[in-house]
């Protein structure tokens, strides 16, 4: 005699079990760390580069021979960041983060290197985020920050160190993008609040007039 148990155990078709699936923030999660790894492992031979002649040795140098660079971040070297024109640019960010690079690395080019694949990573993953907000369109949204990423137009600013002004430019502007993008989706917030407050008091009007006194 057949036990209905044990056939129900045994029975592959049977699909009663509840199957565990990726939020959409996990999955969000997932392809922020798939472009994270991708952007890293393209990129991270910039940190065996070192320093090069062009901009970053000499008189109008930017880290090695700069000593206001390399004194770190203090009192006069954030003063002459928001003061110089050193080699035509007043980008006093730009100087700040190669002064923080100096406090924490010295003249180790590796770490500069990395700072800029660092920054660059925070603009991909950024990108993706954003056209995923604007658009809804998750994979399509990954593709293009992959092609972002990993595009060679971007060697440039990953591994010369005077370029971090590249870097540094995409990370603000994106971050200025965000800030749009969520000041849009408030703004249509309160506006479809209003509507339906105004819908709703409308309705209560014409309900009252309705009525016989």
């Amino acid at each position: 005699m057949r036990r209905p148990h044990l056939i129900k155990r045994l029975n592959p078709a049977d699909t009663s079990s509840p199957k565990r699936r990726l939020t959409p923030a996990g999955r969000t999660a997932l392809i922020c760390l798939a472009l994270a790894l991708v952007t890293f492992i393209g990129f991270y031979p910039v940190s065996r580069l070192g320093f090069i002649y062009y901009d970053d040795y000499g008189e109008n140098g930017y880290v090695v021979d700069n000593t206001n660079v390399q004194a770190g971040l203090t009192l006069d070297s954030v003063r002459w960041a928001f003061t110089t024109t050193h080699s035509s640019n007043w980008h006093p960010l730009t100087w700040l983060s190669h002064m923080l690079d100096c406090r924490l690395y010295g003249l180790n080019p590796a770490g500069h290197h990395l700072t800029s694949l660092a920054l660059h990573i925070a603009n991909t993953l950024l990108l993706f985020l954003l056209l995923q907000k604007l658009t809804a369109a998750r994979w399509r949204s990954a593709l293009v920050a992959a092609l972002f990423a990993l595009h060679p137009l971007h060697i440039q600013s990953v591994a010369w160190v005077s370029e971090r002004k590249d870097v540094l430019c995409a990370f603000f502007f994106m971050l200025a993008l965000f800030a749009y993008a969520k000041c849009r989706d408030q703004r249509s917030e309160v506006r479809d609040q209003k509507a339906a407050n105004t819908k709703a008091e409308s309705g209560k009007r014409k309900a009252e007039s309705a009525v016989p006194s």
